[in-house]
């Protein structure tokens, strides 16, 4: 079966022919410059020879066609001769050969100008950058974005060094942590085997109220660490502001009488950046022993009057030694009183009696913290919260002593100089004709007698005086 030949385009533009697997395509024809040179029936010579015979094909509707071809019969003789081709004639395969058929491709010119209008186009978009880059406005903000890039990279090392340092203090403060918490253990197996011994005193029927020299010993040395951490916390390091000093009655009580040989020290003390927590620590020591110790605080409501009874019975000043037995005495009937009256007053928390303790811890404490703070180097909210719980700490020692028997004393007075009964700050050597005068940072304690109610002729020290000895220019 010969294939058809069919273009893909119609006249109209139009496509109305159904493709078939037979059928040969042939593109629209291309135009006349690119059209070969094409033989034309009047150039064929003609001869009078005809083909034996020609067969011809019928072809069946596209519904019934097949993709393979189908031979179909001869028509024989019947149909009129054609006369035969010679031999220049050109058959039909080459004839269709022959057509030069076009590749379907793009156009050379049209890539070519393609491409041109790309390059004009990058061309332009270059030079547009580099009157944006040129622009003063540009090279201001590039300059502005470098200066930011190295802040950024200088806080960024900033903040890394400061991350260094605060994993370094926290690890050094984890450290110190698990160095107190250790010590904290000691302290309380301490105090367990003291309460032990305690137990056991009462149990064998003791008739006092029994404190061993060691409990007392810890109990007033934790007072004093209680002091000392507080004073370095607020008022060690440089004066950051002047203070005008009004001189009262708190100052001449409490204040003056720190520095025994010049009164006047203090202001000189008060604004030195080593020496100044010093001096906070013998003020606050002055005000417990002057307004705490002694003064049966405990007692809330009725303190003032056990004060006034205690001091109508007792026939010596607590600096002078009364006759031993008559003192032996008097230690007795104070320490029962005491017990007594713990029998009898109620402490718990929202009673009467610790109402008016509380009342009276935080007056003490005003009257401190007025007297103080302007020298304090930084403040924040713990420092009345601290200064009150030191006040609650004394009451509580106060309470203590009280109720045994032995007679307690605070001691101030120097005198010579004795390694048992002075402690110098450390690091300080003891030069006494290159210093003009001393800071009583803490005082010394002793007792008389013992907590059974015997051996009141026997004077025993506990802790030792701390001692500052200072350059003073007032003089």
């Amino acid at each position: 079966m010969t294939p058809r030949l069919l273009y893909l385009v119609d006249g109209d533009g139009n496509n109305d022919h159904e493709l078939d697997g037979d059928d040969l395509v042939i593109p629209d024809k291309p135009p006349l410059s690119d059209r070969p040179a094409q033989l034309h029936s009047s150039n064929i010579p003609k001869s009078t020879s005809t083909l034996p015979k020609v067969q011809t094909f019928e072809c069946p509707p596209r519904s019934s066609r097949s993709r393979s071809p189908q031979k179909v019969s001869a028509l024989g003789s019947s149909l009129p001769s054609v006369p035969a081709v010679e031999t220049g004639q050109l058959p039909l395969e080459a004839n269709i050969a022959s057509y030069n058929l076009p590749k379907l491709r793009k156009s050379p010119l049209k890539e070519q100008l393609r491409k041109d209008e790309l390059e004009s186009k990058s061309q332009d978009n270059l030079n547009k950058l580099d009157m944006v880059r040129s622009h003063p406005h540009y090279q201001q903000l590039q300059r502005d974005l470098e200066e930011e890039s190295s802040h950024r990279k200088q806080l960024e090392n900033e903040l890394s060094e400061r991350e260094t340092l605060l994993a370094e203090i926290l690890s050094k403060s984890e450290s110190d942590l698990v160095e107190k918490n250790r010590e904290l253990d000691e302290v309380r197996k301490g105090w367990r085997k003291l309460a032990g011994e305690l137990n056991k005193i009462r149990a064998q029927g003791q008739g006092f109220y029994q404190v061993t020299d060691a409990y007392l010993i810890e109990k007033t040395n934790s007072l004093r660490y209680s002091v000392r951490n507080f004073a370095i916390q607020y008022f060690d390091g440089k004066m950051k502001h002047s203070v005008e000093i009004e001189y009262g009655d708190f100052v001449k009580r409490y204040i003056e009488p720190t520095t025994p040989l010049h009164p006047k020290a203090y202001l000189d003390l008060s604004i030195s950046p080593t020496m100044c927590s010093s001096l906070i620590q013998g003020i606050i020591w002055r005000v417990l022993t002057g307004d705490v110790f002694n003064q049966f605080r405990w007692a809330g409501k009725v303190a003032e009057d056990v004060w006034h009874l205690h001091q109508t019975l007792s026939q010596t000043s607590p600096d002078t030694r009364p006759n031993s037995e008559a003192e032996r005495k008097f230690q007795i009937w104070s320490a029962m009183t005491t017990n007594l009256l713990l029998d009898k007053l109620d402490l718990k928390e929202g009673g009467d009696t610790y109402e008016k303790l509380e009342k009276q811890k935080r007056l003490i404490r005003d009257s401190i913290s007025g007297a103080i703070e302007p020298f304090a180097r930084n403040l924040d909210g713990g420092f009345e919260q601290e200064l009150l719980r030191i006040i609650g700490d004394a009451v509580t020692l106060d309470l203590e002593l009280s109720r045994q028997v032995a007679r307690v004393i605070w001691v101030y007075d120097l005198g010579e100089y004795d390694s048992s009964t002075m402690d110098l700050r450390e690091g300080e050597s003891l030069q006494i004709g290159k210093r003009d005068g001393h800071l009583i940072v803490a005082p010394g304690l002793k007792k008389i007698g013992k907590s059974t109610g015997d051996d009141f002729k026997v004077e025993t020290p506990l802790l030792p005086i701390k001692v500052l000895y200072y350059l003073c220019p007032h003089k």
